[in-house]
């Protein structure tokens, strides 16, 4: 990613700073047009972003959408499992080798859910989480791949 683009720009500092994390904020009547402008777009880009797992830290377990072979990305409970807010993906994981902590996939998932966990391979460096742009082959965002995303949910 180049040097103005993306959350480390000046620009992305700056609407962080002022409106807070994008994916969890809610639009503002005094907001500038572009803020509005993303916020209308919001919907297809979270229904389209899956979270890659490196280190797990930042990567709510239960609220962010991880999990790449479910359609909207994110676990499904067991019937009367709190869903803890403050649950990591890495708190899923056991370490030395970092492998998923089975027993507790199971208690709090669906069998399905820790099936589709399980796919996802755990690397034994910790890297940082990111972002990955599901429509495209690369991962990375396109104004052409959000466009296309954008066109085929409207239809």
């Amino acid at each position: 990613m180049g040097a103005h683009e993306g959350k480390d720009s000046l620009a992305g500092k700056a609407f962080k700073a002022k409106y807070g994390n994008f994916l969890t904020s809610s639009n503002r009547s005094s907001a500038s047009p572009i803020w509005k402008g993303l916020q209308w777009c919001k919907e297809t880009i979270q229904a389209s972003t899956c979270c890659t797992v490196g280190s797990g830290f930042t990567i709510s377990a239960w609220f962010d959408p991880w999990i790449p072979s479910i359609a909207n990305h994110k676990p499904s409970p067991r019937l009367n499992v709190l869903q803890d807010p403050a649950l990591k993906v890495r708190h899923l994981m056991l370490l030395n080798p970092k492998r998923w902590n089975i027993p507790l996939l199971t208690t709090l998932f669906e069998q399905d859910t820790v099936q589709n966990i399980l796919k996802i391979h755990l690397s034994q460096a910790d890297f940082e989480d990111s972002a990955t742009w599901t429509p495209s082959s690369s991962g990375k965002h396109s104004v052409k791949s959000f466009y296309l995303m954008d066109q085929h949910n409207r239809f």
